[in-house]
C-alpha cells in the first residue's frame, strides 16, 4: 500500500476486483500502521523495504511529508488500538468487490472477515 493514499483523508471509496484485495487492505493497516504513518509524517519510504535507489527516488519524489495527517492516523491508532479503513478515511461510503465466484473462498472469507473485521459488514454493499 502507497503511503500516498493516506494524504487523502476525504477518500469515499475503495475498489478492489477480489474481496482478498480488500482483506489484506485491512491486514496491511493493522499491521504497518506505524510505519505507514512514520512515512507520510516523514515523507520518506521506509528503508526496510527493499527498494532500488532510484525507485525509491523516484517514488519520494512524487509526495510530500504531511505531519499534519500522520499525527490524525497516529490518534486512531493510539486510541483504537490499530488502524482500520474506515478509520484512515472517516468519509469512506464503499468498498467495492466481486461478491460471487466459483471457489468456496469467498463465503469462508466473509465468515473471517466479519470475525476479525467487524466494521467490513458497513462498508460492504448487500
Amino acid at each position: 500500500m502507497s503511503p500516498i493514499c493516506f494524504t487523502r483523508s476525504q477518500l469515499r471509496l475503495i475498489s478492489a476486483t477480489f474481496p482478498i484485495a480488500a482483506l489484506q487492505l485491512c491486514q496491511y493497516l493493522e499491521q504497518y500502521a506505524e510505519s505507514l504513518i512514520h512515512d507520510l509524517e516523514t515523507g520518506e519510504i521506509a528503508r526496510e523495504l527493499n527498494l532500488e535507489p532510484e525507485l525509491r527516488f523516484k517514488l519520494e519524489r512524487q509526495w510530500s511529508s504531511d505531519p499534519q495527517r500522520a499525527a490524525e492516523l497516529r490518534h486512531h491508532l493510539k486510541t483504537q488500538g490499530r488502524l482500520t479503513p474506515k478509520q484512515a478515511w472517516t468519509n469512506l461510503s464503499f468498498l467495492i468487490t466481486a461478491r460471487g465466484g466459483t471457489s468456496e473462498f469467498t463465503s469462508i472469507a466473509s465468515q473471517i472477515t466479519l470475525v476479525k473485521f467487524p466494521f467490513w459488514r458497513h462498508l460492504c454493499l448487500r
